[in-house]
């Protein structure tokens, strides 16, 4: 618990540090998975608009480690609608490692967010795997629900997701049909700074194990297209890693 609270203080530190420089808009209001936690939010990309973003994250578990870069290109192709193509790939000496997915997914806004309305946003893909011991084809479709606690662009929200993923395939220890489910809330603590914090719970693809995380991170834009992340959290239960760290870049275009 030591390390949980010193990695969680320190995320506070540098959000108060952050906060001296100043950007425009609320780019620091808007969470992407792993930029700073797994929460992801109902706004949508606007139209024409392209984003990149760079993730890394570090698991221990059971004295082992798990490495899981990752990049992810968004493109928004019409109001409320966006494309997104996701290569990642696992290394280090934990279970799963030494193989990689590629996600494709399309983004429709349903609700846009203004003031106090929610936005709501559902996201449908697929995932191919390769790499060593390549798994089967996963399927999946996510809605993302975001509920503005004022109508200023700097009111604290929160964020539910919720996601069902279906197996091709699937060896006899696995689930054929599992889910996830994130909720949370993120708020400014500066001009172009914000934290967040969530709750994660989901069912692990083998049969009879699921994994729950508490995350705390911060985000601070540099500008209306540039914006730095870093988050971390604890497991719990034996299913779960032990603790993670997660950092990510992202830049619009």
């Amino acid at each position: 618990m030591r390390t949980h609270g010193t990695a969680l203080g320190t995320l506070m530190l540098l959000a108060t540090a952050a906060g001296a420089a100043r950007a425009e808009g609320d780019d620091h209001m808007k969470l992407s998975r792993g930029l700073p936690i797994t929460l992801d939010d109902a706004v949508p990309i606007e139209a024409g608009s392209r984003a990149v973003k760079l993730r890394f994250a570090y698991e221990r578990q059971d004295e082992r480690n798990r490495y899981l870069p990752d990049a992810e290109l968004e493109i928004g192709v019409a109001r409320g609608w966006a494309v997104k193509l996701e290569p990642r790939y696992a290394f280090g000496n934990a279970s799963g490692t030494g193989r990689g997915a590629f996600n494709l997914s399309v983004e429709h806004n349903v609700l846009e967010l203004s003031g106090t309305r929610p936005g709501i946003t559902i996201e449908p893909g697929v995932t191919f795997p390769f790499g060593s011991g390549s798994d089967a084809v996963e399927a999946q479709i996510e809605l993302r629900a975001t509920q503005p606690l004022g109508s200023g662009p700097g009111a604290p929200r929160l964020h539910l997701n919720i996601a069902w993923l279906h197996l091709f395939d699937r060896e006899s220890d696995e689930r054929a049909n599992r889910y996830s489910a994130a909720a949370g809330i993120n708020l400014p603590v500066a001009a172009a700074t914000a934290v967040a914090f969530n709750v994660v719970h989901e069912q692990s693809r083998e049969k009879g194990k699921r994994e729950t995380y508490l995350e705390a991170g911060v985000r601070h834009a540099f500008d209306d297209k540039t914006a730095l992340a870093a988050g971390a959290g604890f497991g719990l239960g034996p299913d779960s890693a032990d603790f993670r760290l997660l950092v990510g870049l992202q830049r619009s275009f």
